[in-house]
């Protein structure tokens, strides 16, 4: 436990800022608690067209977030690492929605920004823009296409998961055959509780079971970690078996809400999903700090399995 707590530091009081400061990365700050909110102030150059956007909104519900910050960890990155889950991605990702003064279309936006192992002094890796209306989703992207990504700078502090980001004549190719845009202007993202900072997941380096029988052992390993914000979570497990392959936990705010055991017969078949009962999510508990999971008796819903055995139960525990 104390060696967990070395590495993962979750901040859990409100920040306040004086008013017309900058904080360490030169991002303006308010007087008032942070919200989940976002600042757009971008121009779009595509086909000698050139389209304007602004915004600046903050999210109504703390649920359904505009900025998003999602830290990914697997235990894959470093092999003299003993197991320990490492970062491995960030993404920025950016919601707004914008009306066409010209066509009274609103168009729904979202930016994501792909960074490998945190470097923010690199290029992202991946920008993706989607402009979606009612009648129309059109996808553009760097890094992903023949293009690199090129012309972004970013001002990110990881200790409130604040960021600036500064586009110039960052090129990105169109996909359903349409034409290439040019990105100019910023993007600014602030969430309203500041994310988890963590360096690494210690692994507990031992084998753990599930069974799901008196005679069926699962040997589950948790090697994938995601975290979103302040309290959004989702753990991928591995499963060393003939028939089932991986188990996803969905966790918000501390608490367990969705379940998923997967199993294949074969890769030409359609994959059995077993869902959790919404019941039994309460016979599974867990250590946020450590991500030790126990489960005791917690049923699976087979309704929509094809080939698995039905009317199992899982037990037992899982951990990095």
């Amino acid at each position: 436990m104390k060696r967990w707590l070395i590495y993962l530091t979750l901040i859990l009081f409100p920040l306040f800022f004086l008013n017309g400061c900058k904080d360490d990365n030169g991002m303006p700050t308010t007087s008032t608690s942070p919200k989940n909110r976002i600042n757009v102030q971008l121009d779009i150059l595509q086909n000698n067209n050139q389209t304007p956007l602004s915004s600046s909104t903050e999210a109504i519900d703390i649920n359904h977030p505009l900025y998003i910050y999602t830290q990914f960890f697997s235990r894959y990155i470093d092999p003299l690492e003993n197991n320990n889950l490492l970062p491995w991605k960030s993404n920025l990702e950016f919601n707004f929605s914008i009306k066409d003064n010209n066509t009274s279309i609103l168009h729904d936006y979202n930016i994501i920004l792909e960074y490998i192992r945190n470097n923010y002094d690199s290029q992202p890796s991946i920008i993706v823009f989607t402009d979606k209306t009612n009648n129309s989703r059109n996808q553009y992207n760097c890094g992903l296409s023949p293009t690199n990504c090129e012309g972004v700078l970013i001002n990110f502090n990881p200790n409130t998961g604040q960021s600036k980001i500064t586009f110039s004549n960052t090129k990105l190719l169109g996909l359903n055959n349409t034409f290439p845009l040019e990105l100019n202007g910023t993007l600014t993202g602030e969430l309203e509780i500041p994310p988890y900072q963590v360096n690494k997941i210690p692994s507990f380096n031992n084998e753990t079971f599930l069974s799901i029988g008196s005679n069926t052992f699962l040997n589950v390993k948790i090697d994938q970690v995601k975290f979103t914000n302040h309290d959004i979570n989702k753990i991928i497990a591995t499963i060393n078996d003939s028939y089932f392959n991986s188990l996803y936990i969905d966790t918000s705010n501390n608490k367990i809400k969705n379940v998923d055991l997967v199993g294949m017969i074969s890769a030409m078949d359609p994959p059995d999903t077993y869902h959790v009962t919404p019941e039994s999510l309460n016979n599974i508990s867990y250590d946020p700090m450590t991500l030790l999971f126990n489960f005791n008796n917690a049923k699976l819903d087979d309704i929509d399995v094809k080939w698995g055995p039905k009317n199992i139960y899982l037990n037992g525990q899982i951990s990095p």
